[in-house]
C-alpha cells in the first residue's frame, strides 16, 4: 500500500505525507462522483458504470492537489472519514444539480409539449438523464451539446474546482451550514420550476389558441367531428412549437447557463464554506 501511495504521490506531482493523501482523495472522489452521475454534460443515461466511476476518479485524482492545499487535517480513521464523505456527496450533488438547472429545465419543457400535443404515455426515448418523451429527449440533448459547444463543461469544472478552496473537503459541517444548504436546494427548486414556466410559455399559448379555435369551430360547424383533425393539429402544432422554440432559445441560452454555474458557485460556498 505505501508503494501505491507513493506512486500516485509522484504522479499527482504533490510533495505531502502519505497517510494524508489517501483521505483526501478519497473524500474529493465523494465529491466528484454525484457529479459524474448527476450532470447531464458529463454523461448521458445508461453509461456503463465503470465510466462514470472512471471520470469521478480522474477529476478526483486530477484536483486533489488543490484539495490538498486547502483541507484541514483529515482522520485515517474509517468512520469519521464515512461521515465526512456524506458531506462531500451533498457538496457534489448541490453543485451538479445547480449547475444543470437550466438543462433540467429545457427537458422538462420538452415533455410538457409532448403531453400538451398528446404524445402516447409510453412514448419514451432515452435523454441524458432517462427515459424522458421524444421532445423531452430533443431539448435535453440540444441544450446538452450547447453548453459543450460554449464551453460551459470547462466553466462548470473550473467553479467545481474553486469549490475546494471555497468549501475545502473534510471541514465538517454544522447546523447553521446544513439550514443554508436546504435553503438553497429550495431555492434550486423554484428557479428550475420558473425557467420550465419561461422556456414552455410560447408553447402553452400556442395551444390555448388552438383550443379556442377548435372550440369555436366546433360551435359554428357541430355537425363536424373535429376529434381526429384536433388531433392532427395539436401533434403538428406541438413538433412546430418544438423546433421553433428550441431555435429561438439556443442561441439565448449562453448567459443563462453562466448564471447557473455562478449560482451553482455560490451555492457551495453559502452553504458549506
Amino acid at each position: 500500500m505505501p508503494a501505491i501511495e507513493g506512486t500516485l504521490l509522484e504522479a499527482l506531482g504533490v510533495d505531502v505525507e502519505p497517510d494524508r493523501l489517501a483521505p483526501v482523495f478519497l473524500l474529493v472522489l465523494a465529491r466528484t462522483v454525484p457529479l459524474a452521475w448527476l450532470a447531464p454534460w458529463l454523461g448521458w443515461h445508461g453509461t456503463a458504470a465503470l465510466v462514470r466511476v472512471s471520470v469521478a476518479v480522474v477529476l478526483a485524482a486530477a484536483l486533489t492537489p488543490l484539495a490538498l492545499s486547502s483541507a484541514p487535517e483529515v482522520p485515517v480513521s474509517w468512520l469519521p472519514l464515512f461521515v465526512l464523505g456524506v458531506r462531500e456527496v451533498l457538496v457534489g450533488a448541490a453543485f451538479a444539480i445547480a449547475a444543470s438547472v437550466p438543462l433540467y429545465a429545457l427537458g422538462w419543457t420538452g415533455q410538457l409539449v409532448d403531453r400538451w400535443r398528446g404524445s402516447p404515455p409510453d412514448a419514451t426515448v432515452v435523454s441524458p438523464l432517462g427515459d424522458s418523451s421524444p421532445l423531452g429527449a430533443l431539448h435535453l440533448a440540444a441544450s446538452v451539446v450547447l453548453f459543450i459547444a460554449l464551453g460551459g463543461h470547462r466553466l462548470a469544472l473550473a467553479a467545481f474546482a474553486d469549490g475546494l478552496i471555497d468549501a475545502p473537503v473534510g471541514a465538517g459541517a454544522d447546523g447553521a451550514s446544513l439550514a443554508g444548504f436546504a435553503m438553497g436546494a429550495g431555492r434550486l427548486v423554484t428557479e428550475a420550476l420558473e425557467l420550465t414556466v419561461a422556456f414552455a410559455a410560447p408553447a402553452l399559448l400556442a395551444f390555448l389558441v388552438l383550443e379556442l379555435v377548435l372550440g369555436l369551430w366546433g360551435r359554428a360547424a357541430p355537425s363536424l367531428r373535429l376529434w381526429m383533425e384536433g388531433m392532427s393539429l395539436r401533434a403538428a402544432l406541438g413538433v412546430a412549437v418544438a423546433l421553433l422554440s428550441l431555435g429561438a432559445l439556443l442561441p439565448r441560452l449562453g448567459p443563462t447557463f453562466a448564471g447557473s454555474i455562478d449560482a451553482a458557485r455560490a451555492l457551495v460556498r453559502s452553504a458549506f464554506g
